[in-house]
């Protein structure tokens, strides 16, 4: 009588070797900041599992496939900024700043800054910012109503945000929340 024995085999995909994720991480930042990739410094790299596709950096609405993906947390430094970028699967998601004390208004702008450089197809890099000035607005419009549409009627506290592309000016109103284009037709 002879015993077979079966030895099953789970592979799980390994995790990009270290200087390709630091690498996409550095790409991924210049890209979604406007940042040139010789203005960012590696802080450090480090192995680890994210618990699925999302790559623990989870987009809101968004379902993703639950599954142990390995990868690497690439700490990076630009602008007097540490951001943390997840990279996993050949792709890189900056998750954020681990230690941005930044204050609202100058995210306000940065949001305004992506969002116009989005809207024109360019790099936000291109994107100027001239002036966040403190603002009230007597609901929540923010100053920018869109026709035919019923706002809150409550005292809103933001900013207005101007911005220059190659000459021309642009103006954004935001709060702690939210950026609205006002008036850049």
């Amino acid at each position: 009588m002879s015993k077979w024995l079966l030895v099953l085999a789970i592979s799980q995909p390994s995790p990009p070797p270290e200087g390709d994720a630091v690498r996409l991480a550095r790409a991924a930042l210049a890209a979604s900041a406007g940042i040139e990739q010789t203005r960012i410094e590696t802080l450090r790299a480090e192995p680890t599992e994210w618990p699925d596709a999302g790559l623990g950096c989870p987009e809101p609405g968004k379902m993703y496939a639950q599954m142990i993906v390995p990868g690497f947390r690439v700490t990076l430094r630009a602008s007097g900024k540490t951001y943390d970028v997840h990279v996993g699967e050949g792709r890189a998601i900056v998750c954020g700043s681990s230690t941005e004390k930044e204050k609202p208004e100058a995210l306000a702008a940065q949001k305004a800054r992506e969002d116009l450089a989005r809207t024109l197809g360019i790099p936000a890099s291109a994107v100027e910012v001239m002036s966040t000035t403190r603002a009230s607005w007597p609901d929540a419009s923010l100053g920018c109503p869109e026709p035919d549409r019923m706002y809150a009627q409550m005292i809103t506290e933001g900013w207005v945000i101007k911005l220059r592309v190659r000459g021309k000016n642009y103006e954004y109103h935001a709060d702690a929340s939210r950026v609205v284009s006002c008036g850049n037709r």
